[in-house]
């Protein structure tokens, strides 16, 4: 058995007819978390002042979270199996039979309000014994890995930069994400990445800001885990501001919560979360940008603050660097099915455009998520990428014309979706290798000077000509 620390929150409490937590509630005190359960796991009662009631979850996802737009309120890809009520508060031992999730609720035997000193002393009001898991082995993923990294080596040239590229993860309950970390993991462990890019959504960024912050803080502890420089770009959900969301994060909890492990690999000034990062044997410089303000009245988009930083830090930039950027958002409304107008996304591409052809130093694209789906741009004097999400998703609509989005399906390699990413400044060439659903793109320049996209069965992708 693995003893598993719970924790859980005041006032609230677990509805008999839905399983959803439910605030404002005195007399009760529940787990806002699920715990996963496997067969033998068991709660015990500490404290005999209290009587607790479990609600438990099955491993069955409702296929509507992955085909259609629709997003699970509480950010649980489960099913409630109806199993609490009045009647069912308890202090004896509870023994699960079955593998699932579970959550608590409690009531104090005098009746009375739960107070904050309640609350703090909730792991030693009752413990948690897991059980073992049953290992579930998944020889597609393994495979998928071995292409991946043989690709990601095969005729890597000296100044190649091999990043991870994750986006739009939208971190759920009993989602995929635990999947797409390990297989991040074992291309690192045959390929050696420099680095790992993730793109943002990190979470679907609905739930109460305390939730919030722990499902971020598991993403990002995957992706260190692989112990090479993070490089988080924070996206729309990851303000917590989605759903009408009452705890928003204002830009300094962004900062704070996406860039704490990222801080110390990189080069930032000002409030919001804009940075640079150098890999100075290739002479290649990477900027991220923060492309979304749910304050403004033009939400997705570029503050003034992030052009005129940009701008300076690119004059800044040692002759004979190249130059890639990072977005969440798309900066042109064309390739942005939300809204009609990204705020300052021409500005932002004049001055790109305006730096390559006043400088020597070359701009190798822009690379943005948010989309869920896969494109490449070449409509302007750099290319414009697009990444689909590891979320798992498929559904056509909702996305921006000429963007192709593969199907998906549970429990196969198309389950995944990230790009193990080459860089190759000296060629002017950008290799997006495909773990998983879609296929592998090249973004290069040509002997004439001319940016070409091939992605064979993705209508996002083409010649410039």
């Amino acid at each position: 058995m693995n003893p598993v620390k719970l924790c859980g929150k005041a006032g609230v409490t677990i509805y008999a007819s839905t399983g959803r937590a439910g605030y404002g509630v005195p007399d009760r005190m529940s787990s806002l978390h699920f715990y996963k359960a496997y067969p033998g796991s068991q709660i015990i009662l500490r404290d005999v002042r209290y009587l607790f009631n479990v609600a438990t979850y099955s491993l069955e996802v409702n296929p509507k979270y992955i085909y259609t737009y629709d997003y699970e309120p509480e950010c649980s890809w489960t099913t409630y199996n109806g199993d609490l009520n009045g009647n069912t508060y308890r202090q004896e031992n509870y023994v699960f039979e079955q593998e699932c999730y579970f959550r608590l609720c409690f009531k104090r035997t005098d009746g009375g309000a739960f107070t904050s000193e309640d609350e703090g002393r909730f792991e030693m009001i009752v413990d948690f014994e897991q059980g073992e898991a049953s290992f579930s082995d998944k020889p597609f993923f393994r495979e998928e890995a071995c292409k991946t990294a043989a690709s990601l080596l095969e005729q890597a040239a000296a100044d190649a930069v091999m990043l991870a590229v994750v986006t739009d993860s939208h971190y759920t309950v009993n989602g995929t994400w635990d999947d797409t970390a390990s297989n991040i993991a074992m291309v690192h462990n045959m390929a050696a990445f420099h680095g790992i890019v993730h793109l943002g959504d990190l979470t679907d960024g609905m739930l109460p800001a305390e939730l919030t912050r722990d499902y971020a803080e598991m993403v990002m502890q995957d992706l260190i885990a692989n112990q090479v420089p993070l490089y988080v770009v924070p996206g729309n959900h990851d303000s917590n501001y989605f759903m009408g969301n009452p705890e928003p994060f204002e830009v300094k909890a962004q900062a704070d919560i996406y860039l704490s492990y990222t801080d110390r690999y990189t080069v930032r000034e000002g409030k919001l979360p804009n940075y640079y990062f150098d890999y100075p044997e290739s002479k290649l410089r990477c900027f991220v940008l923060h492309s979304f303000d749910y304050r403004e009245d033009v939400r997705y988009g570029y503050a003034e603050e992030t052009l005129d930083w940009l701008s300076q830090s690119l004059q800044c930039t040692e002759t004979g660097y190249s130059i890639l950027l990072f977005s969440h958002v798309p900066p042109l409304a064309n390739l942005h099915y939300w809204s009609n107008e990204i705020r300052n996304g021409e500005a932002l591409i004049s001055l790109l455009e305006d730096y390559q052809r006043e400088s020597s130093n070359e701009i190798l694209g822009l690379v943005h998520g948010h989309n869920h789906a896969d494109a490449v741009d070449l409509e302007r004097d750099f290319p414009i990428i697009s990444i689909g999400c590891s979320k798992l998703e498929y559904f056509t609509d909702k996305k921006p014309k000429g963007s192709y989005t593969p199907p998906r399906q549970r429990g196969t390699v198309s389950q995944d979706l990230w790009d193990a990413v080459r860089i190759t400044p000296s060629q002017s060439r950008i290799d997006l290798i495909r773990f998983g659903a879609g296929e592998d793109r090249i973004v290069y320049r040509d002997l004439n000077g001319v940016w070409r996209a091939t992605s064979p069965n993705t209508g996002g992708a083409r010649d410039s000509d």
